[in-house]
């Protein structure tokens, strides 16, 4: 990927990105009632909520930052689809790791039965 002065490869990882976001979240939300006691799911989901949203800020601040810093000497937008290409891949690989523990933990996510009731 060469660095050059579009913006086409940005936003096609910016695209990528929120493919991504979509799918853990739709992956992410209903695993909250398997793994949470039962009067506390809805306080999961606020805190949940929060640390997505926060994420999504800083994510898009970073961008900035990296956009500002690099545009005007290198001439494109190579840095900022680097930052978003990492991300991407710190996240496959939390999530392997987080499907590989539970799967040699008791596979509560993988099964999806659990008695929140006595936990």
């Amino acid at each position: 990927m060469p660095d050059t002065a579009s913006k086409t490869s940005v936003y096609s990882f910016f695209f990528s990105s929120g493919v991504a976001a979509s799918l853990f979240i739709s992956a992410f939300w209903p695993c909250i009632k398997l793994i949470v006691f039962k009067d506390l799911t809805t306080t999961a989901y606020g805190i949940a909520y929060s640390v997505m949203n926060a994420m999504e800020f800083s994510g898009s601040a970073v961008i900035g930052i990296i956009i500002d810093r690099t545009v005007h000497f290198s001439g494109g937008y190579l840095w900022s689809s680097i930052f978003l290409f990492a991300v991407s891949i710190f996240t496959a690989i939390a999530g392997l790791a987080i499907l590989i523990w539970d799967y040699r933990d008791k596979a509560i996510l993988y099964d999806g039965v659990v008695d929140t009731n006595t936990k």
